[in-house]
């Protein structure tokens, strides 16, 4: 069992899809994969066509898992009650779910909200690798890459073994400033921590033939295969 948590206070960085994608990867090499959306506005819930309704709650009224085909299975999000604050016993909560959930899979990917996190030490007592996607903008790049790194002695601070990783995303792979991103973020959070860049061309689609829908871009798919693998073996 392996669980990686997709996180970035910026937003619009390719998480959700990031999500969607590696999941896929996974199933396709035969890993049975819970995909855990997190996000208030459930955006990875919707669309994969299971926005629940009513109220959510506290995290132990979380809504049941969702089977989407043989190998992935949705547990979709909380509600838009989820608690904001006055986390301590929800936390514990979030824990012994994702946990106990998690263990009947081989591979547990969580979707995360932008911004203010509140659960944020939960999360980071039980994930084995902090996955931080980043487009190679300037600005978004070394914030980016300053998140990662609080998160790398947050961890510390709190006594948990954590792995961070970058995923760069290349949303226009021919420019050349791309590649002077990349360079720049290996020599900032040291090159063992970037994940070999992913590509999305760009164009605006809802849905590709297997039934994925996506808000602004196609990815690439083989390039999530590079980046699953580089993951497998940051998580072994």
């Amino acid at each position: 069992m392996a669980v990686y948590t997709l996180a970035n206070m910026k937003g619009g960085v390719a998480k959700t899809t990031s999500v969607l994608m590696l999941g896929r990867v996974a199933a396709e090499q035969g890993k049975r994969v819970l995909l855990i959306d997190l996000d208030l506005n459930g955006q990875l819930s919707r669309l994969l066509g299971h926005w629940p309704a009513g109220q959510a709650g506290i995290f132990t009224d979380w809504y049941e898992t969702h089977t989407l085909n043989d190998a992935l299975t949705l547990l979709p999000a909380p509600g838009a009650d989820f608690p904001l604050d006055g986390l301590t016993v929800e936390e514990k909560d979030l824990v012994e779910r994702i946990t106990a959930e998690a263990r009947q899979y081989d591979l547990c990917l969580i979707d995360t909200p932008s911004g203010y996190m509140p659960f944020l030490r939960a999360l980071l007592r039980v994930s084995d690798v902090w996955v931080t996607p980043t487009s190679l903008i300037p600005a978004v790049r070394q914030a980016s890459a300053h998140y990662l790194l609080r998160m790398a002695r947050l961890a510390l601070a709190i006594d948990v073994h954590l792995k961070v990783r970058l995923l760069p995303v290349q949303y226009n792979p021919h420019l050349g400033s791309h590649r002077i991103g990349l360079e720049a973020l290996r020599r900032f959070v040291g090159p063992w921590r970037v994940l070999p860049p992913v590509r999305h061309d760009g164009r605006f689609c809802y849905a590709d033939p297997d039934g994925f829908r996506y808000a602004k871009n196609r990815p690439i798919l083989q390039d999530y295969h590079h980046g699953f693998a580089a993951l497998a073996d940051a998580s072994s």
